[in-house]
């Protein structure tokens, strides 16, 4: 990741998938600002209106791994969530993807992949208790949350 990124005032991290959700990180503030979930479109529309000047956010989009798929029986001799699982995947990769390009090309500057956070997903709770934030959330804003706290602490830690 790149040293000039951590100075940006703002840390946009996005989980991209049929749902995109999208958390906006204040560093002034030590906090998420800004919480939505929107399609692939309307994210970018939310974006280029936040930001006038895009130099100002350091954008984190979350990159599944490639998936190896393995392909099993289930326990009534069906294919099990296998394929849904492979075909959600490839989806989402390819969606990270597009959307870093789409994003680059409204004028932001520091976009990067990232891997996803390895470490159990959040319930309403653990959101409600990480971030600070008592609203009623969707998971794809939750997981947009979580990627930013976590990268924003991990650039805090160098």
């Amino acid at each position: 990741m790149t040293t000039l990124a951590a100075h940006k005032p703002f840390l946009v991290a996005i989980d991209p998938g049929r749902t995109t959700g999208l958390a906006v990180y204040g560093r002034s503030k030590d906090r998420i600002i800004y919480l939505t979930s929107g399609d692939f479109f309307s994210i970018q529309r939310i974006l280029s209106g936040m930001f006038p000047e895009p130099d100002q956010a350091m954008v984190l989009i979350e990159h599944p791994p490639q998936f190896t798929y393995r392909r099993n029986r289930g326990s009534d001799d069906r294919m099990n969530r296998g394929d849904a699982h492979a075909f959600a995947v490839g989806g989402n990769r390819r969606e990270a993807e597009l959307l870093a390009g789409a994003i680059k090309l409204l004028g932001f500057k520091s976009v990067e992949l990232v891997s996803p956070v390895n470490q159990p997903k959040w319930d309403q709770r653990k959101f409600e208790m990480f971030a600070k934030i008592h609203r009623q959330t969707n998971e794809h804003e939750r997981d947009a949350a979580r990627l930013a706290i976590y990268y924003a602490n991990k650039r805090q830690e160098k």
